[in-house]
């Protein structure tokens, strides 16, 4: 490697274009991937805030129901205070799932990692197919691709990683 920490590209077409492959195809497995894995974070955000959100609001009707009558909603007191306790644990499950694996971070910044890539390739394949494209502007082209893939995803794992170890600065509330 040279002094200045750049590695000179292959002088030969087909270890050029081996190379070129290579860094496109793994573009393109990591804006799949960032898809996929914005997809998932995006249900387990949706499902996690519907299931708390009935489930508190629901617990305090059978807590408030259960010692007034012999029945709430047609059903026993004791069997509504189970309701009401069930439905309690199971709040406190899906927000403590919520707040451990932050899937509204995760879905954010792999929904950004994606954009970016694809911006990246595009302004790659610019370049690539360009009718004035000379060696050096393709040559300039592709480790601009390949350092902006090496930033975007060390960006998005340190952001994933980093709201594990410390979790966001909550907001002050107002007065």
């Amino acid at each position: 490697m040279p002094a200045n920490g750049v590695v000179a590209l292959p002088l030969n077409e087909q270890e050029w274009k081996s190379q070129e492959d290579r860094l496109l195809h793994n573009v393109r497995s990591d804006i799949e991937y960032y898809d996929k894995a914005s997809k998932v974070a995006r249900i387990w955000h949706r499902s996690c805030g519907i299931v708390a959100i009935f489930a508190a609001a629901l617990a305090p009707l059978f807590v408030l129901g259960s010692g007034q009558s012999s029945t709430v909603f047609g059903i026993s007191t004791s069997v509504a205070g189970q309701y009401a306790l069930f439905l309690t644990v199971i709040t406190a499950i899906v927000e403590g799932l919520r707040r451990f694996f932050r899937f509204e971070n995760r879905w954010r910044a792999t929904c950004n990692a994606r954009a970016a890539l694809e911006c990246a390739l595009d302004d790659y394949n610019e370049v690539r197919y360009g009718l004035n494209a000379n060696a050096q502007e393709r040559v300039a082209a592709y480790r601009k691709l390949r350092n902006e893939r090496q930033r975007i995803t060390r960006a998005e794992t340190e952001e994933f990683f980093g709201t594990l170890v410390a979790p966001p600065a909550q907001q002050a509330s107002g007065p």
